[in-house]
């Protein structure tokens, strides 16, 4: 005959397995990449860099992160057509990224070479990843043009219909005398509140290809009205920042762009609306 098991014996039990229960499904979580962003086919020149930032859009939560690289090589052209093929792939093994963290990586064109193109692949176990593309001058380190996708998530969503909108640039990394500015704008007839966030980011630390850099200081402007008519501008110099423009209203509009100081060039960056709770 089977002697049942002490009460106090099977609660402890119970609670054992609710707890590696528990545990494993955040771990899951954490690794499962079921979200993805992806750069596309490029070809680069012989000195440039395609930079690949990723970041926690929005929440608390650690991410999972993967980065995929392939390169493709030219097979055969025909009426103008020249047709590519994947000739190697490789995959960085799971990594898993706090809040404060963002974590990159560089494609180099003298390593792709100028008759060959590359793709990157972010996987990620979170809809709230923030991905910035930039493509750099190898010689002078201007940023030659960039691209902010963001992915929304139904939390995000959930949360705008009750807290402030944010436009987040993600990671950008200007180059000597290029100055990240943003303009804030308003179409309709009633007045804005609007306030701008910057995130510095301390010195990469690299391994295996992707370099990780942590948070080093945060601060934030007074609130600023913006009449009808009006924009709002804000520049951030820092080698590498995030900014957030924090609004009281889902009707502004953010433009940013890079600007070289010394020439006056401007580089276009096409920028997403993401909300986020504050």
């Amino acid at each position: 005959m089977t002697r049942p098991l002490p009460l106090s014996l099977t609660l402890v039990v119970s609670l054992a397995i609710a707890l590696l229960t528990s545990s494993r499904s955040t771990v899951t979580a954490q690794t499962e990449m079921r979200y993805r962003a992806d750069t596309g086919v490029v070809t680069l020149g012989q000195d440039q860099i395609l930079r690949v930032t990723v970041n926690g859009g929005s929440g608390s939560d650690a991410i999972g992160v993967r980065f995929r690289r392939s390169r493709y090589t030219q097979t055969a052209c025909a009426d103008g057509v020249c047709k590519f093929a994947v000739e190697s792939q490789a995959t960085s093994p799971p990594m898993i990224s706090a809040p404060n963290q963002s974590s990159k990586l560089d494609v180099m064109g003298n390593q792709i070479g100028t008759d060959a193109a590359a793709r990157v692949e972010v996987l990620s176990s979170s809809p709230n990843v923030q991905v910035t593309v930039q493509i750099i001058d190898a010689l002078t380190g201007q940023v030659a043009s960039a691209r902010v996708a963001v992915t929304s998530s139904e939390s995000t969503v959930r949360a705008s219909k009750r807290a402030r909108i944010v436009a987040d640039t993600g990671v950008v990394t200007p180059g000597p005398n290029q100055t990240l500015r943003l303009f804030v704008f308003d179409d309709t007839d009633g007045a804005e509140t609007v306030a701008f966030r910057r995130i510095s980011y301390s010195q990469d630390v690299c391994s295996g290809g992707i370099c990780n850099a942590a948070v080093s200081s945060e601060s934030q402007t007074a609130n600023v009205t913006i009449l009808p008519g009006e924009a709002a501008l804000f520049d951030m110099i820092d080698p590498s920042a995030r900014v957030k423009v924090l609004s009281s209203s889902r009707n502004v509009k953010v433009n940013a762009s890079l600007v070289n100081s010394v020439a006056g060039e401007v580089t276009a960056i096409q920028m997403s609306m993401q909300r986020e709770n504050q």
